[in-house]
């Protein structure tokens, strides 16, 4: 017990000192905030277009890029968390730490905290952001959350790896791979546009890269989400080959509960 009670005090600390630093940094803070907010106005204002293109899933372009936007600034923030470690590298606070009587684990665990709080901030506002271009919220507040928790996940797995590589090669340039990385996940996915609506390479990449798995299936979700008012089936295409389409059907079960029925509509969507 004693050890756990020193455990999260130690990381409360750290994560603290983090936090500190990055407010008196502003460059530190200053891109997770406004690339994000730049990537929604720029293509919301220049793709609008896009959204009356047969195949794309809501009317309104904003709906879709503000899920990508939010998931780019937690992008920074699993990036910062990294950044942290190898600044500590080079200025020897990581040589203190090595020496002093804590866990070894809290050091890996603290800017982990750290990257979920700072995850937090970008996230929230892209959010702002979004609802004051008139984006929808068909989720509720279990998407919002949904959306949070998704956010904050693939900032802690990009911070994982940021760590791993910092404190495998002991230097600040290895951030440049850790951004790279970052970087060469986040755009070929489905951020911009659906992956039915990707042709070659792009589609290939998107496919497989795992930034798509947390991205893809709004469409679903919203229509999942008004099926209490409306009654209509959806297409969509199935998650195992985009070259099938299903029609889904969504069956009042049991009072509160919904028995969706699914069958292979592809050759019909063909004709």
């Amino acid at each position: 017990m004693t050890a756990v009670v020193a455990f999260l005090p130690t990381v409360a600390a750290l994560s603290r000192r983090n936090l500190i630093r990055m407010v008196r940094m502003p460059a530190i803070l200053v891109p997770m905030l406004v690339m994000p907010i730049f990537f929604v106005i720029a293509f919301t204002g220049s793709f609008d277009g896009i959204s009356r293109v047969e195949g794309y899933p809501t009317p309104k372009v904003i709906n879709w890029v503000a899920a990508f936007a939010m998931l780019q600034g937690a992008s920074f923030a699993g990036v910062g968390s990294a950044g942290a470690i190898s600044n500590d590298l080079e200025n020897g606070f990581m040589d203190r730490l090595l020496v002093s009587p804590i866990r070894r684990s809290v050091i890996l665990v603290a800017p982990l905290v750290y990257t979920a709080v700072r995850a937090c901030i970008p996230l929230t506002t892209v959010v702002v952001v979004a609802l004051i271009a008139d984006a929808d919220l068909p989720g509720g507040a279990l998407g919002l959350l949904v959306a949070y928790v998704g956010g904050i996940g693939g900032a802690a797995v990009l911070g994982c790896f940021g760590l791993a590589v910092v404190l495998r090669m002991g230097d600040i340039r290895a951030m440049t791979i850790v951004q790279m990385t970052g970087f060469m996940l986040m755009f070929p996915s489905i951020g911009q546009v659906p992956i039915s609506l990707l042709q070659g390479w792009m589609r290939a990449v998107a496919r497989v890269n795992p930034v798509t798995n947390l991205l893809r299936g709004p469409d679903f979700a919203d229509w999942l989400a008004v099926q209490g008012e409306v009654r209509s089936p959806l297409e969509m295409t199935s998650p195992r080959s985009d070259r099938r389409w299903l029609t889904v059907n969504a069956v009042s079960f049991r009072g509160v509960q919904r028995l969706l029925i699914l069958h292979d509509s592809t050759e019909v969507h063909n004709l």
